[in-house]
């Protein structure tokens, strides 16, 4: 079992929201984004059974977000900071989606404005991932990257 509140790679402990939810009923749900539940466990923490479950809740929703490989910001953590920054798997997607599912190093790096070499490397893992493939434009012989879902 894990007991530090960080976790490697974008993800959190999911002790921090149960000692949340400890703390304030439905604070650990209004930090793992589940407001409206956050709010029913707060008015309903009185009853005890609420108060237990609002601390398991927190605790299990946030291991399952883990396993989900997705990072969940606490709802209010948008209001004290700037907009999030779109990742550059995100705009690479962007990009192959408008050329028709292809897309080569030099298109990422003129959609995204990041270097040859960053590109290229998120290029080439999410090759490895199973995202994409590799291949090339027959007209050319460009080595392009093809999303086969887009």
């Amino acid at each position: 079992m894990q007991t530090s509140m960080v976790v490697p790679g974008n993800q959190i402990s999911p002790i921090l929201p149960a000692a949340l939810s400890l703390m304030l009923p439905g604070l650990g749900q209004v930090y793992n984004r589940q407001l409206g539940k956050g709010v029913a466990v707060f008015f309903f923490a009185f009853l005890v059974v609420p108060y237990f479950y609002g601390i398991l809740d927190a605790y299990f929703t946030a291991r399952a977000n883990n396993r989900k490989e997705r990072f969940l910001t606490p709802a209010f953590v948008p209001l004290l900071s700037a907009p999030p920054v779109r990742s550059l798997e995100q705009e690479l997607l962007d990009a192959a989606r408008a050329r028709g599912g292809d897309l080569s190093v030099t298109e990422g790096v003129m959609a995204t404005g990041r270097g040859f070499d960053e590109v290229e490397a998120q290029l080439d893992a999410m090759c490895v991932s199973g995202y994409v493939d590799i291949g090339n434009r027959a007209e050319s012989g460009v080595v392009v990257y093809r999303f086969g879902q887009l």
